[in-house]
């Protein structure tokens, strides 16, 4: 996590904007780009937006201590911590009832996000093919 959050973050936001450049850049050329190329650009921002979501929620997620996210969730004491790293859950299991930690909305996103990218890449490919004959 050390590693994602020093290396992968800084750099998934540095192409981020390169491809923001690049594309609002792109009507001033002269030539569209190709399919392909629009397709690998769109898998690798989808990538990019990823890769800080996923390790912004590792991050917030994760309880510093249990004993106090139960009370302060008004959930009585600790009881257990069950946690997943994919998708990324951290669930509470208090006396009263049972906490998630993550928010609602990060792994919906996150999912799609993963999914987006794997679509754009494949068009990417089949573009690339169809060009090619």
């Amino acid at each position: 996590m050390i590693f994602a959050a020093t290396v992968l973050c800084p750099v998934s936001l540095l192409i981020l904007v390169v491809l923001a450049v690049a594309a609002v850049t792109a009507p001033l050329r002269k030539r569209r780009p190709a399919r392909s190329t629009v397709f690998s650009a769109a898998s690798l921002a989808s990538l990019c937006i990823a890769i800080p979501l996923y390790v912004g929620t590792l991050f917030v997620s994760s309880p510093w201590d249990t004993g106090e996210e139960c009370s302060r969730h008004g959930a009585g004491e600790f009881v257990n911590l069950t946690e997943w790293l994919f998708p990324p859950s951290f669930v509470l299991e208090c006396t009263e009832w049972t906490v998630q930690l993550v928010p609602a909305g990060a792994n919906p996103a996150l999912i799609l996000l993963i999914a987006a990218t794997v679509g754009f890449a494949v068009a990417a490919i089949v573009a690339h093919r169809k060009s090619i004959r």
